[in-house]
């Protein structure tokens, strides 16, 4: 779905490709460091801050 979703944004010029690059170097770093993150953290973090973010998101989405 991706690709060809893609495919449409490109023929249609609504790709900002600046932005694109960035969001690529950015992804690509990101999971590099969250990979070596995932070795070095105990899984009690990870439940804990994954029950904050949903906490923090159904806040917003309930009194937003």
């Amino acid at each position: 779905m991706v690709i060809a979703s893609s495919f449409f944004y490109y023929k249609g010029n609504f790709i900002n490709w600046n932005i694109a690059i960035l969001c690529g170097i950015g992804g690509a770093i990101g999971g590099y460091i969250g990979a070596k993150l995932l070795k070095k953290l105990p899984d009690r973090f990870f439940k804990i801050a994954f029950t904050a973010f949903l906490i923090y998101v159904s806040y917003k989405m309930l009194f937003n």
